[in-house]
């Protein structure tokens, strides 16, 4: 047993720089004692992969920086009414603004905001722990804006502007500083 045991670590040292090691079935037999009646089966050993190869890469905080904006809580800026209504169904609410000529569909979560059937401007209310961009959960809170989107380009009165050159996003904050909401349009249209 000790020597089967021993000649099992040997052939497994050996083959430690093989990415598949397939033993014979003559080899197999070392098995038996350890691993019960292997027959006319191959055993198979494969070495362990490395993190990079698992595609575990640790990301660097710049790396999380995001590049554009297209997208806030699943609804797309520049799609047409036909593509909102694939995408999120009926709006709970329809609002047309006279004065502006935009009509609001409204939905849980997100307003978009069109104008002659083009989302022009995506808006969230009840943002306080975070939104959904571009398909990534960017948590509002702590350090989770900063790694995401950077240092603001431009900060008001009522938040901070971050711009991607065509899109923007602005995140408001109430009167006591906390997280109320956020816009997303593009800087040229809107």
């Amino acid at each position: 047993m000790m020597l089967s045991l021993w000649l099992l670590l040997l052939g497994l040292a050996v083959s430690a720089g093989q990415q598949d090691v397939s033993a014979s079935p003559a080899a197999a037999g070392l098995y038996t004692g350890i691993a019960g009646d292997v027959s006319q089966q191959t055993a198979q050993w494969t070495q362990p992969l490395r993190t990079q190869e698992l595609g575990l890469n640790i990301r660097k905080p710049e790396d999380l920086r995001l590049d554009s904006f297209q997208t806030l809580n699943g609804v797309s800026l520049d799609w047409s009414r036909k593509q909102l209504l694939q995408a999120k169904g009926k709006p709970a609410e329809i609002v047309k603004d006279e004065i502006t000529g935009y009509t609001e569909y409204r939905y849980p979560g997100v307003t978009a905001g069109l104008y002659e059937d083009v989302v022009y401007y995506v808006h969230a209310d009840h943002v306080e722990h975070g939104m959904l961009l571009n398909g990534h959960f960017i948590p509002l809170t702590g350090n989770g804006m900063n790694l995401y989107l950077g240092e603001p380009d431009f900060r008001a009165e009522d938040g901070d502007v971050y711009s991607r050159t065509p899109n923007a996003l602005k995140v408001y904050r109430d009167e006591s500083g906390h997280l109320a909401a956020v816009d997303l349009f593009n800087e040229f249209t809107s």
